[in-house]
Parts: C-alpha cells; structure tokens; sequence
C-alpha cells in the first residue's frame, strides 16, 4: 500500500485536475485518491465505492516521508467523519446503567456493616470524553481514558438509620422505617489497558480509576412520618477503584470495585462500593448502522 502512494505522489504532474485547487485526484483499480501537500505535510485519502457514493476508508499524513500516527480523540459530541480514522477504540460506554453493592471489605460480596439493599442501588454514567493510544503499529494493545459523570443511588435497610456521629458514619436501630436511601455524585477518571480485535470492535481491558465525589445527602422517613436525617453523610473526597471491561461491537460489560473505604470514618461503618456496568458506545451504535 506504502509503495503505491508513493507512485501515486511521484505521478502529481501527470495526475487528473483534483476536487480543490490544492489537490491532486488519481482514480485506480476503482479507488479514488486524493493528495494534497503543503509546506510540510502530504495528506493521502482513500475514497471506495459504496452503491452510488464514494466513501472514505482511509487518510494518510506524510511528514518528510514518514506515516504519522494520530491519536484518535472519541466523544458523543465529535461527529461521525471525524470516527472514519479510527484504529483503536476507547474502551468506555458512552451511558451505562450499573448495578450496585456496598460491601464491608475490598471484593466482599456480603452487604455486611452496610446493611445495603441491591434492590434500588445502582449508578448511571455518561462519558462526554475519552482518549485511546496504540503501543503496537497492529493497534490492538495499548491505553484508554476518559473523563467520565456519574450519579450513584444505595438503598439501605429498612430496620435501622445512618447518622455522622463524633466525624464516623454508623448505624442505629430504627423500627418502622419506610425510606433509606442516600444519593451523590462524582467525576470518575479512568486508566485502562486493553487488548482489542484488530478492526477495533471487541476488547478487553483492566485498570484502574480515581474519582472526586459529592457528600452525600441522605433521605430518610418512617412509616409514622418522622423525617429525622442527618444534613449528609460525609463521604471520602477521592477514590480509588479497580475496574475490569468486556466489549463486543457498542455493548460493554464492566466490574467497578472500590479499593478505598467509601464513608469519612476510621472506626465507623466500612463500606466499599461494588458496581456491575452495562453500556453502549452510542457513535459506534450509530456508525454500524448507517454501514447496514
């Protein structure tokens, strides 16, 4: 392929007129080529027939005779021409619905101390931005990371209360409760490591990611109608969590764990959140569909 361009930028005198001023078109084996140069790059696209369209399949930039690899920038809001260059894909949902758990030590699977229903519990997510870069020319290994919104629920027990007492978050006994809940927010940045298919659409990847929350504001009544509720319950400002993805086309599945405790407390109730993430990559959804 190298060595045809090549022809192709030696033939730019006896080439047809191009689409723009500037470029030089060149139609062979029913490809159309478009070469464009200024004082230091030489851009090279691809154009093949798609029914009655040409479509680009590929873009090429030259810098004193060297291919330069792009990182490929991916969000919802980029739109679609600007995905027709892209190798390797970040790893992250675009929106992801999550089913959640507190547990009462790392990779715990008893709700313990917590007292957390997993009826009601989950997390939503939206990732406005992600980056991806190769470390191989195959582009099928390399790291992905994104900035990522994300929105948490936990329903608690409905036999007792939280409270912030002496700076500790812990329980006690509360008959007839009817709510128990808290809710909060957070801004989730993670690194990922991920092996992909070589066309980009299946990964998997491993990681981890650091996330900056909210206090939490704590909703609470009983079925007498009392509504005493702490103003919030504190929370540790920054996170840590391991987190572990699968993809296959736009759909993902990934594990979120927290390696740090989730409540401000030393001696007080422990909490490691756990979230079970499903999601899809909305522009790739889109970008399969039009190719059907």
């Amino acid at each position: 392929m190298k060595k045809i361009l090549l022809i192709f930028c030696a033939m730019l005198p006896l080439a047809a007129p191009a689409e723009e001023l500037s470029d030089t078109t060149v139609n062979y084996q029913g490809r159309k080529f478009v070469i464009g140069a200024d004082s230091c790059e030489t851009h090279v696209t691809v154009y093949e027939a798609d029914g009655q369209k040409l479509t680009k399949t590929k873009e090429c930039v030259y810098i004193d005779g060297t291919e330069v690899e792009r990182v490929f920038v991916g969000s919802p809001f980029v739109p679609e021409r600007d995905l027709q260059t892209m190798h390797f894909r970040p790893s992250f949902p675009t929106v992801w619905y999550g089913f959640g758990n507190l547990t009462g030590k790392v990779f715990g699977h008893s709700n313990g101390p917590t007292g957390v229903r997993r009826t009601g519990s989950f997390e939503l997510g939206v990732t406005p931005c992600a980056i991806a870069v190769p470390f191989t020319k195959s582009k099928v290994v390399g790291v992905s990371a994104a900035a990522q919104l994300v929105f948490s629920r936990y329903n608690f027990g409905k036999s007792f209360a939280m409270r912030n007492c002496g700076g500790q978050t812990e329980r006690i006994v509360c008959p007839d409760v009817s709510k128990n809940n808290m809710v909060f927010g957070a801004l989730r940045v993670p690194v990922m490591l991920s092996v992909q298919t070589t066309d980009g659409l299946n990964d998997f990847g491993f990681g981890l990611s650091v996330e900056l929350r909210t206090n939490a504001k704590y909703n609470f009544s009983t079925a007498s109608g009392s509504t005493w509720a702490p103003d919030g319950l504190k929370l540790k400002r920054f996170g840590l969590n391991m987190e572990a993805s699968m993809r296959f086309g736009p759909v993902s599945i990934r594990g979120c764990y927290g390696l740090t405790p989730l409540f401000k407390t030393a001696d007080g109730v422990k909490a490691y959140p756990q979230q079970l993430q499903i999601g899809i990559d909305i522009p790739l959804s889109i970008k399969m569909l039009k190719k059907k």
